[in-house]
């Protein structure tokens, strides 16, 4: 686990290791954002790396990684690393199915949300409320 601060309010943070589990890639990410000043962003940051994360686990053959990334103007990208390279797709559950709502939900909080090129990953970017950007 790294934490990097390139200039003020900016840098990443890294995590490599499929051995971390979702609490704690949430805690991190928490730490981060309280780190860069954007704590106004941590209940939807944290809803979507849980979304990101299981979903690597249940589809993607594992999560290999989380990346942070603190942009200027306030803006965090969310980028969740999976073992295949499987893109996923959002799906509309019924009212009754208990899964198959993670992308829906992230593409929901995010401003913009893709798949790497290869399908390698997953990520978002969503931004801080106004007034709270840095």
């Amino acid at each position: 686990m790294a934490l990097e601060r390139a200039a003020p309010r900016s840098g990443s943070v890294t995590t490599e290791t499929d051995a971390l589990q979702p609490s704690a890639m949430r805690r991190l990410a928490c730490a981060a954002l309280d780190w860069w000043g954007l704590e106004a962003l941590s209940d939807d940051i944290v809803l979507v790396i849980s979304e990101l994360v299981t979903n690597a686990l249940q589809h993607g053959g594992g999560c290999t990684g989380l990346c942070l990334t603190h942009n200027a103007g306030g803006s965090v990208r969310v980028e969740v690393s999976q073992r295949t390279r499987c893109r996923p797709r959002v799906r509309r559950g019924d009212a009754e199915d208990e899964r198959g709502r993670g992308l829906l939900i992230v593409s929901t909080l995010a401003d913009a949300w893709g798949v790497g090129e290869a399908g390698e990953s997953v990520w978002c970017m969503l931004s801080a409320p106004a007034g709270e950007a840095s």
